[in-house]
């Protein structure tokens, strides 16, 4: 079996799994960052919004979908580490 084979064909969708792994990924990112282990300059935090952005507007779509409020929960989850990153 090679590598194409073992992804799903789903029309080029994002499987959620894959989603949610990546969201899991940027949440503890995110507090690597506002913790201050790591730290990036305001460019390259501006590159990571940029990027980032299409990756949550999928979350909250999926939850949408789903009846469940991924808006709600993100926006939660960005106050608290806006909070966080301000002490």
């Amino acid at each position: 079996m090679n590598d194409r084979e073992m992804i799903p064909k789903n029309n080029g969708a994002v499987p959620a799994y894959v989603a949610a792994g990546v969201l899991v990924m940027l949440v503890l990112a995110a507090i690597l960052l506002v913790s201050g282990v790591y730290s990036l300059d305001e460019a390259e935090q501006a590159r990571w919004r940029e990027k980032v952005a299409p990756i949550l507007n999928d979350y909250v779509a999926n939850m949408a979908q789903k009846n469940l409020p991924g808006d709600k929960f993100l926006a939660e989850l960005q106050a608290k580490l806006a909070a966080s990153a301000n002490r």
